[in-house]
């Protein structure tokens, strides 16, 4: 089974073994993070989660923007 990470559309692909998951999923290309939820080897739910998610435009310093 393989899933595709909503930040950067890269294919994630999971363990034969993972025919039930819950939980934090962070894709290897991009870093972010997804919350995923696998139910006898189907997708029942996957999301974004921001909050995880690294600053993907991190402000320069002395630029006046807040992080």
């Amino acid at each position: 089974m393989s899933l595709r990470c909503f930040y950067c559309g890269h294919c994630l692909p999971l363990d034969q073994g993972d025919d039930t998951f819950h939980g934090p999923l962070r894709c290897r290309v991009c870093k972010n993070v997804m919350m995923v939820r696998v139910e006898r080897g189907l997708l029942r739910a996957m999301a974004p989660c921001p909050q995880a998610a690294p600053n993907p435009d991190p402000a320069p310093v002395g630029t006046g923007r807040r992080p």
